[in-house]
């Protein structure tokens, strides 16, 4: 895939407001890929690495649904 040099930003982010129940690869990638390309992830510190694209808008917030959780009784919280 050729991407255009100028508008990929490259650069890791934290995200607040996952249960630590919830805290995994496949939770944070599925996550990360929601709003943009995911390309590796530390549970130890809670984030992600990421490619953005330098010309589309930003996404700081969003409301992610989870379930299962064994100490989690609601089903979404606000990430940010």
């Amino acid at each position: 895939m050729v991407r255009d040099f100028p508008s990929e930003i490259r650069f890791w982010i934290k995200t607040e407001g996952v249960p630590t129940e919830f805290w995994s690869t496949p939770t944070s990638q599925s996550i990360g890929d929601a709003i943009v390309e995911t390309i590796d992830v530390d549970l130890d510190y809670g984030k992600m690495r990421v490619i953005i694209d330098g010309r589309k808008e930003l996404c700081f917030e969003t409301t992610v649904d989870f379930k299962g959780g064994e100490y989690y009784e609601e089903e979404e919280a606000l990430v940010t």
